[in-house]
């Protein structure tokens, strides 16, 4: 199951550039875009945190939320600038290294 997911997780990290270069051509606000991936993905984790039931207290995750914060959020915003800047391809070595800074500052 776990290479199942690593196929999935490695096809979602070539689709995703390319998407957002074709919604680029569309609505060039490459800002707004940003803006709406990043609170659409909230909103979806929120959601099955919320089903689930898995709200943990805030004082001991807040370090956590920061790090949500800044590589995933930080790193969207950069990815779609790059994305409308460079192209596709060419970001899409910018998007893959967002996984190395998350455990990066999650092992600091």
């Amino acid at each position: 199951m776990v290479v199942l997911y690593g196929i999935f997780t490695g096809l979602i990290f070539g689709v995703v550039p390319i998407s957002v270069r074709h919604a680029l051509y569309r609505y060039p606000d490459a800002e707004a875009g940003s803006a709406i991936l990043l609170v659409f993905g909230f909103l979806m984790v929120g959601s099955v945190a919320a089903v689930r039931g898995e709200f943990p207290a805030l004082c001991c995750c807040w370090p956590f939320f920061l790090v949500g914060f800044l590589v995933p959020g930080a790193m969207q915003f950069t990815a779609v600038l790059a994305v409308q800047a460079a192209g596709a391809s060419r970001a899409s070595v910018l998007i893959s290294t967002a996984p190395i800074l998350s455990a990066t500052l999650a092992i600091v």
